[in-house]
């Protein structure tokens, strides 16, 4: 699971706003008006920024910072989880996406579909990806914290 430190703060300048920002993750930074809006807004900039890791073909950051003052775990949607957990194990397969694409039989602009967060993708298609690299797609359900 994808999870992420966020430090809230509250803004000096304006009455009841917080600003957000993640320790581990640069550029997602994001403010709300409380802090259920500011939770809202951090988890949507987490997601954002983390699509621009897997757009650059880049690692995913690594949360290495376990607490501070003012500090609340964002975690991205279950379909983003799923979606940074198909882009892990595709870059550890060492494989293109135009390969991806020929195992699964489809276009390879629907495989950028599969990496895009802001994209609502069909579980069935992300389970048929992770066929395709050889593993398996499994979903839990915990208790809330």
């Amino acid at each position: 699971m994808y999870r992420y430190l966020a430090l809230f703060d509250p803004c000096p300048d304006i009455s009841g706003w917080y600003s957000v920002t993640f320790p581990d993750v640069p550029g997602a930074i994001t403010h709300g008006e409380n802090i259920t809006n500011a939770r809202e807004m951090a988890t949507d900039a987490l997601e954002v920024i983390l699509g621009r890791y897997i757009t650059k073909g880049e690692d995913l950051p690594v949360a290495r910072t376990k607490r501070g003052k003012g500090g609340h775990w964002i975690e991205p949607s279950a379909l983003a989880q799923i979606k940074l957990a198909l882009y892990v194990e595709f870059r550890r397969a060492r494989i293109s996406k135009t390969e991806l694409a020929r195992r699964m039989g489809i276009a390879k602009q629907q495989i950028d579909r599969l990496f895009d967060l802001q994209h609502s993708s069909r579980v069935e298609r992300l389970e048929g990806a992770f066929r395709a690299i050889g593993k398996t797609l499994t979903i839990s359900v915990e208790d809330a914290a």
